[in-house]
Parts: C-alpha cells; sequence; structure tokens
C-alpha cells in the first residue's frame, strides 16, 4: 500500500481493517470506518454506493474477516453483495493477496 498511494490517498478496507490504515498511514473513509453487517443494514447499500461514487477512493480493499458474529460470515458473499458490484464494476481489480487462512482483494480507481 505505501508503495503503490501517497499519503493523501484514501484506502478503504473493508470489513475491518483500521490496523492496515495506521500501520501504511493512509487514511480510511472518513465517515464508513468500518462495513459489519449492522452498518450496511442500517444504512443500506444504495447510501453506500451514493457515498463512494462522490468520495472515490483510490483503493478499497476487501477482506474474508469472518463476520458471522453478526450473523452474516463474509462481506461480498452474504453481506454487501450491491456494494461489492459496484466496486467490482467502477474499480480495477489489482490483485488477490492470501496469507495463511486470510485474502485480501484489491480494487483502485483508474
Amino acid at each position: 500500500i505505501k508503495q503503490n498511494t501517497n499519503p493523501k490517498d484514501k484506502v478503504i478496507i473493508y470489513p475491518e481493517g483500521a490496523f492496515i490504515n495506521f500501520y501504511t498511514q493512509r487514511s480510511s473513509d472518513d465517515y464508513f470506518l468500518s462495513l459489519i453487517p449492522i452498518y450496511v443494514e442500517m444504512y443500506d447499500e444504495n447510501v453506500l454506493i451514493k457515498h463512494f461514487s462522490e468520495t472515490r477512493p483510490k483503493y478499497v480493499i476487501f477482506n474474508n474477516w469472518k463476520t458471522s458474529d453478526y450473523y452474516y460470515p463474509y462481506i461480498c458473499d452474504s453481506y454487501a453483495i450491491s456494494f461489492c458490484n459496484y466496486i467490482s464494476e467502477k474499480y480495477t481489480l489489482v490483485k488477490k493477496i492470501s496469507a495463511g487462512d486470510f485474502v485480501y482483494t484489491i480494487y483502485r480507481i483508474d
């Protein structure tokens, strides 16, 4: 992230990823810091899509952090599907990184 962004670039990591933002010294979104299932239900996916169509963060990264404590196991698989589809349509898939059981799917806006 540090090699492919500048300090002013927004890097969004969902459902949770604040540690990566802290470690890389890159800002996340000012409003939607995380995206657990209850937030998607509370805000509605259309609100998320509208927000990100206006703010256009440089990178959006999805990880497979298990959210089953909130009754939906994985983002882009069991919740936030419309939002994830929006990102995959408007952003370019850069790569998938596997680290043990963890997977990061990285998108960049051009």
